[in-house]
């Protein structure tokens, strides 16, 4: 072997050694906490609250209401259609009232949205799009708490101008209700002159306008351009065209009924044109 030849293989050998010999040294902040996600949801027969998802819901993650008196239980559900148009609905696991996801859902496989023991139980064929569900409670010590707070402003807080409110509309005929709000306050108050239930009148296409929202979320589905087009100037522009249009679209006076029912406007229905 020339001096040449025995000089490279030394030295091969010895940078094998060092390499193989050398730690492992890890990268500082590769592994990062994941970051919690809120997703707004509507609480049947209670209304609209946000859920706090942290981490992957299909591998551990954690889902939670923040604020307020509701608690998620359970596992989380899902409605939706598949690849193939197929419904696919799995119920959220736990005794409660049931919350849905307002912002669309879609992944390759419903093992991917859902925890393995949930997501066993429908065969979906390949990519699912819709809304994730989850249950909740009532915490009946929070609950409380807000009553008595409530009820204590209630007391505290009495109609202001009440006697001058009602002399002016004992003087004029037809039911009268009245409700005034002060932003950023948290104080309201209300007063109603009716023997009877008042006439809702234009308010009314709030709750078509929900009616709408919940047709597209039952279908697992975001809201069409055709929705859309008739929503905007319903609410903007009070443009009973479009109301029309709408109140068609979601059924009539049953499918009105049903988002109230759904909202839980138990005091709230819908009544023929006189």
């Amino acid at each position: 072997m020339s001096h040449r030849r025995a000089v490279l293989t030394a030295l091969a050998l010895s940078t094998s050694v060092a390499l193989a010999a050398a730690p492992a040294t890890a990268v500082p902040g590769d592994v990062t906490a994941p970051q919690p996600v809120e997703l707004d949801v509507i609480c049947d027969g209670i209304g609209a609250d946000t859920v706090t998802v942290t981490g992957d819901l299909a591998d551990g993650g954690t889902a939670k209401i923040e604020r307020g008196p509701l608690r998620v239980v359970g596992r989380p559900g899902f409605t939706g259609t598949d690849a193939d148009g197929d419904r696919v609905a799995v119920a959220p696991s736990g005794t409660g009232t049931t919350c849905t996801v307002q912002e669309p859902t879609r992944d390759e496989a419903l093992d991917e949205v859902l925890p393995r023991a949930q997501a066993a139980k429908a065969a979906p064929t390949g990519d699912v799009t819709g809304a994730l569900t989850f249950t909740v409670t009532v915490d009946d010590s929070v609950a409380k708490a807000t009553r008595g707070v409530d009820s204590t402003t209630a007391a505290q807080a009495a109609l202001p101008f009440e006697s001058e409110l009602r002399r002016y509309l004992g003087s004029r005929p037809g039911a009268v209700g009245v409700a005034v709000r002060l932003p950023g306050t948290g104080r309201s108050w209300t007063y109603t002159k009716t023997s009877s239930r008042n006439v809702t009148a234009s308010i009314v296409k709030v709750q078509i306008m929900s009616a709408v929202m919940i047709k597209a979320q039952e279908a697992g589905r975001g809201l069409t351009s055709w929705e859309k087009s008739k929503i905007v100037p319903m609410i903007r522009y009070s443009d009973n065209n479009a109301t029309t249009a709408l109140f068609d679209h979601i059924g009539g006076r049953a499918g009105l009924d049903r988002a109230g029912s759904r909202l839980g406007m138990t005091q709230t229905y819908a009544d023929p044109y006189n």
